[in-house]
């Protein structure tokens, strides 16, 4: 069964088939490389500040009580690698890390090595081992410090259970369904791991100015994410609820709102982020198109007026979304609902 779809897979970094840009209904090319560089300015604005520097001070405690040992991370979808420099951010109180990232579209494995190579670089850090799968960094100064990065093709990586101190994911846990996050967690962290998800999709979108036929396609786009399609759409705040959920075996750390927010001035738009609301309006054109809810004129109508409204400057855009940090203090008592 597939569990997500192509636009939802893009949102968080690419498409099925590397290099292959299907085109949305009405013409318009949803170029998802140029949507990942566009969208970076959107994701640093979003991210809940409490919730990242509670979850560093954190990882600050698994390194010291790691007693020289390395601190063993996973990301588990990390699409083109768009998260890789904020999760270095979050781990830099650690002087050695193996860090694994997985991701099951093997066309972003390369992409994802070319994150990492060029973030190495920009860090003064000497990639003394690199192939197609990894790349280790050792650097003597400031201070000593080991990386080794593995990329894997999977969902999540095999091999024994709790063989891992921190879980990281960012746009993730709404293409999967309902109460997946918990169990996977507790598969893959020891106790005392620490979990953290980021800008997680919540189940609400929002345009500016309003439009009459907003509720009929925001909710229908809604809709398209899960089904049969095996996603949450409401996973954002569904998450928060499972990660509390007395039994689940996790010590909720903190947990915010991490919205995306694009608001026009001077009628134009911060960085590229007009390419991003660009995409934002494909990924809904391509899922209301076959929808027999909405009739084709209505959201013809819609999906024209936004686009005149982004041309103009005129468009706002916002998405619930959740930042979470957790630490696994148990194994699990029941399952979430």
């Amino acid at each position: 069964m597939r569990l997500v779809s192509d636009e939802r897979r893009a949102a968080r970094g690419g498409n099925e088939e590397a290099g292959r840009e299907p085109t949305t209904t009405g013409g318009t090319a949803l170029d998802f490389r140029r949507y990942l560089r566009a969208k970076a300015t959107v994701d640093a604005r979003a991210r809940h500040a409490d919730v990242g520097e509670i979850f560093r001070g954190a990882v600050a405690r698994i390194a010291r009580r790691s007693a020289g040992a390395p601190v063993r991370v996973v990301e588990v979808g990390g699409g083109a690698g768009g998260a890789f420099g904020r999760w270095m951010e979050l781990l830099a109180s650690c002087s050695e890390v193996e860090f694994l990232a997985t991701e099951a579209d093997h066309g972003l494995l390369a992409a994802y090595h070319e994150e990492v190579t060029r973030w190495g670089a920009e860090a003064g850090l000497e990639a003394v081992a690199s192939g197609p799968a990894r790349v280790l960094f050792e650097s003597a100064l400031p201070r000593a410090r080991r990386l080794d990065v593995r990329i894997e093709a999977a969902w999540v990586p095999e091999g024994p259970a709790g063989r891992f101190d921190v879980l990281l994911s960012q746009s993730f846990w709404d293409l999967l369904p309902r109460g997946t996050a918990v169990r996977f967690a507790h598969r893959l962290l020891e106790p005392g791991g620490l979990f953290h998800a980021a800008l997680t999709f919540g189940g609400e979108t929002g345009f500016e100015p309003a439009h009459p036929a907003d509720g009929l396609v925001l909710e229908r786009y809604h809709r398209s994410m899960g089904g049969a399609r095996g996603g949450d759409p409401e996973a954002g705040l569904q998450l928060i609820k499972d990660f509390l959920t007395p039994g689940s075996g996790f010590r909720v750390l903190a947990a915010g709102p991490s919205p995306w927010e694009v608001t026009p001035s001077n009628g134009g738009y911060a960085a590229d982020e007009r390419s991003f609301l660009e995409t934002i309006l494909g990924f809904i054109a391509r899922e209301i198109a076959p929808d027999r809810e909405v009739p084709e004129a209505v959201w013809r109508s819609w999906i024209a007026a936004r686009r005149r409204q982004l041309v103009e400057g005129r468009l706002a855009y916002r998405a619930l979304q959740t930042d979470l940090a957790a630490e696994r203090i148990s194994a699990p008592s029941s399952a979430p609902r």
